[in-house]
């Protein structure tokens, strides 16, 4: 099959299907990713039914120097423009006509887009601004059914018999993977955590932002901390353990030869299923307790609590004027209102907001209204990215970006990353915010971004003890 997709052409996707143990998944997974350059995983750890995986990209589009640069495994194109605009109007011209007996995700884009896409980066950052790969070749996992999908996209007009041998292929390759070790090179060393925020800073910072909020310049900010410490086991590894112990409803992992990805993100920026459009803010958070006794008592406080409630309804609000530039305004509902959602080291206030599309409403336009959440940079969101650029000392990067993808029937799904550990050049680097508001407290907020970390490091610890003792 020609790799280069042709808007001339139509395209449609086959698939077979068959009984699979759900650990062998994992398993299978980790060996035929074991020597590949490009891999991503995408799955739900809370109460979700399938898992994407990609293992043979036939096209890497990244951003470079400002535009979307297409690579294949035969040539690179460059295409001018605002890169995220091009890639999503390349991608809209291919004519799909989809397999009503598959799983929803039958092909497309999976990627990652940096925060800095959306604030207009003053500050130089390590990472692009976006970088996608496009695969022909899908497994999805049915945790439900324990059925494992594999798919292949191709031309409409492709003998069946051709199509047949490919999906057979595959099956050979998920039903008698190579053997495989972790072979860890990397090697037991002294680890000392280094912070983008002492104590002290950080709490000048949030001063500094009350300042900004009597003067009426800002309702609410979140600011973020930062930490980095050596990489010392195997990314994929971290991120198993992560699965295990911290599992989430917007989970991955993206592995390229230039970076990588572990995020056990709770929460949704936005999932656009033909017209339907729902995010899913998140605000207001408590420590775990030592049991369910405290557990409640804890969650009674964080719902009673006051300066939660009026940061959580100030984040409906932004997220409610994102929505009405894309939907229809009589659409908009707010159908879940601050329940809350318990994870391994913290609970959190939730919400769910759903809508209907704008005729003539684009993915582009649509990621451009909501990106970034309004829950990671705050009220309002256009000024308060220019207080964070001020105060924070270093580039987010990925971090409050965006993982998901965007399917050739331009169906789309992108968590917000937070609960994120990224992984490059030997180091990785694990940032958390707090939503600072009028009432809130330094030293509070402080320990907070601290506690939202926790998760991500003791998985990295757990890594380490597994695979260096």
């Amino acid at each position: 099959m020609n790799e280069c997709l042709s808007p001339d052409s139509t395209y449609t996707v086959s698939g077979i299907h068959f009984s699979y143990p759900e650990n062998q998944f994992y398993e299978t997974y980790r060996a035929l990713t074991a020597h590949e350059t490009h891999h991503v995983l995408l799955e739900s750890g809370k109460r979700g039914r399938f898992s994407i995986a990609l293992l043979h990209p036939t096209m890497v589009l990244t951003e470079k120097e400002g535009q979307l640069q297409i690579q294949t495994r035969k040539e690179t194109i460059v295409k001018e423009g605002d890169p995220l605009q091009v890639l999503f109007q390349w991608l809209s011209h291919i004519s799909f006509i989809p397999n009503k007996t598959l799983p929803d995700f039958q092909g497309g884009v999976v990627g990652v887009i940096s925060y800095d896409y959306g604030c207009g980066r003053k500050q130089e950052s390590a990472f692009p601004l976006l970088y996608f790969v496009l695969s022909f070749r899908m497994a999805v996992f049915d945790h439900h059914e324990k059925q494992l999908y594999l798919m292949v996209v191709h031309d409409e007009m492709e003998k069946k018999e051709s199509v047949e041998k490919r999906l057979q292929e595959e099956k050979k390759k998920w039903q008698h993977p190579p053997c495989f070790t972790w072979n860890n090179l990397y090697k037991k060393q002294p680890k000392k955590r280094k912070s983008s925020f002492s104590a002290a800073a950080f709490e000048e910072a949030v001063h500094e932002i009350k300042t900004y909020i009597a003067h009426r310049e800002t309702k609410q900010v979140n600011i973020s901390i930062r930490e980095e410490e050596p990489l010392l086991t195997p990314p994929l590894h971290i991120y198993e353990k992560l699965r295990e112990m911290n599992p989430s409803p917007y989970m991955g992992y993206f592995h390229t030869p230039h970076f990588q990805i572990v995020s056990a993100s709770p929460e949704l920026l936005m999932r656009k299923r033909g017209n339907e459009i729902v995010t899913r803010p998140i605000g207001g958070t408590r420590p775990r307790g030592k049991g369910e006794e405290e557990d409640q008592l804890l969650e009674k406080e964080l719902v009673m609590t006051k300066k939660e409630r009026e940061e959580h309804e100030m984040l409906i609000e932004v997220e409610r004027a994102d929505f009405e530039k894309i939907c229809e305004k009589t659409s908009i509902q707010v159908d879940e209102k601050m329940v809350v959602e318990r994870y391994s080291h913290v609970m959190h206030l939730v919400s769910n907001i759903v809508g209907k599309l704008k005729d003539k409403q684009d993915v582009y336009g649509m990621m451009k209204a909501v990106f970034p959440g309004g829950t990671i940079t705050g009220i309002p969101k256009e000024g308060t990215m220019e207080i964070i650029d001020k105060l924070e000392p270093v580039p987010r990067g990925f971090y409050t970006g965006s993982v998901g993808w965007i399917g050739f029937q331009q169906d789309a799904m992108f968590n917000i990353l937070i609960r994120t550990l990224l992984a490059k050049d030997g180091t990785a680097f694990v940032q958390a915010g707090a939503g600072v508001v009028e009432a809130s407290d330094a030293k509070a907020e402080y320990m907070e971004c601290l506690r939202k970390a926790e998760a991500l490091w003791k998985a990295k610890e757990m890594s380490e003890r597994e695979l260096l003792e």
